[in-house]
């Protein structure tokens, strides 16, 4: 089986987000000491991004424990620089530690070597051992949709703009995909970052005649739904995700 970073195509940075990128970089300094090294992942280092549509994630790894004076300052500067740079629609910056990466290398491991590219400071993802299709990842994944998908799914019910809400929702739907996908990329000793790979794989391993995800699919395709058909979709999706994956572990138990 091959490391799932040798899998991964060659990022590429979009260069009409470069003035952000650089002035993330040098303001965030101002704002934290012992920086090791910044990260980011998503459709900018994918050289994908659509001005005014994408969001910037951004990680930032210290040597140390942030203060809650840092955190705080962080999240101020990530106001600040979302102010100024509204060709995205959101900033993200979570903050970690170098041994966060080292310890623990199918989470923060796995962000920083797997999801992210290194564009400031020593790269770390070269510390980090090879990771595989396994258990381990699943269980990551499943954290993450955990922790993401209920607030992203519900910031989508609750915005006014209808332009806003469709494109939350796509987003929201598509990290319903990816986490469908994490089910059988074991299975298949396979990993993509591409959806449309996410959703090939999900077919070849779901019956279609699976309604839940059959709908999914075709709400990535037509993201113009009403609030009461995304919340259908979604609560039916995650439903089957909870429980597939329940059924994976207690089989590996």
């Amino acid at each position: 089986m091959k490391a799932i970073e040798e899998l991964i195509p060659k990022l590429n940075n979009s260069q009409e987000f470069q003035p952000l990128i650089d002035t993330f970089i040098e303001s965030i300094q101002k704002h934290a000491s012992e920086i090791h090294s910044i990260y980011m992942c998503g459709s900018i280092p994918k050289g994908t991004a659509v001005p005014y549509e994408s969001d910037a994630d951004f990680t930032v790894v210290l040597k140390r424990n942030p203060t809650e004076f840092e955190k705080n300052s962080i999240l101020n500067l990530t106001v600040e620089t979302q102010n100024k740079f509204n060709i995205v629609t959101k900033i993200d910056v979570p903050i970690c530690t170098v041994q966060d990466v080292l310890s623990n290398p199918y989470d923060w491991g796995f962000w920083v070597k797997i999801v992210s590219i290194c564009i400031f400071g020593p790269d770390l993802s070269n510390q980090v051992p090879n990771l595989y299709p396994s258990p381990e990842l699943q269980k990551t994944y499943f954290v993450a949709a955990e922790e993401q998908i209920p607030g992203s799914i519900n910031i989508a019910l609750t915005e006014t703009d209808d332009s806003v809400r469709m494109s939350v929702q796509k987003k929201s739907i598509k990290k319903i995909i990816r986490a469908v996908y994490s089910l059988y990329f074991q299975i298949e000793e396979s990993w993509t970052e591409d959806i449309n790979e996410f959703i090939s794989t999900i077919e070849r391993q779901i019956p279609k005649g699976n309604k839940s995800i059959t709908e999914l699919i075709q709400s990535y395709h037509q993201p113009e739904l009403t609030r009461k058909e995304f919340k259908k979709i979604t609560k039916q999706a995650m439903d089957f995700y909870y429980k597939q994956y329940t059924n994976i572990i207690n089989d590996t138990t």
